[in-house]
């Protein structure tokens, strides 16, 4: 078995419904999925729980921008929190699935 090193950032498409944005998330290893378990009581398949472990990773989307209070244009942050909560949920599912898909061990890790 062959065990992948993890890259210190993935770029995962939004899908179909955001064309042209892009997350850029940290992935999950091993501790970051234990701390994201313990802190979501282990709820895994709970809304919350996705928007969580995304909140934990997400660094940032790229080409998206919010309207400030004043109405000036500015980049999105990722770690300012009225910015993260802007985010419809529809855009949360696609990268909590990509996450958790690279957590988890696939046969083609596999080597004989």
């Amino acid at each position: 078995m062959l065990l992948p090193i993890l890259p210190d950032t993935l770029r995962i498409p939004c899908g179909e419904a955001y064309p042209g944005l892009i997350a850029v998330v940290r992935p999950m290893d091993l501790e970051d999925k234990a701390r994201w378990f313990d802190a979501t009581a282990g709820e895994v398949g709970s809304s919350l729980a996705a928007v969580e472990a995304v909140r934990r990773q997400l660094v940032t989307i790229e080409g998206l921008a919010v309207e400030a209070a004043d109405g000036t244009t500015v980049s999105f942050d990722a770690t300012n929190h009225a910015h993260f909560r802007a985010l419809p949920m529809a855009l949360i599912t696609p990268i909590f699935t990509a996450l958790i898909e690279r957590t988890a061990l696939h046969e083609d890790h596999r080597k004989n």
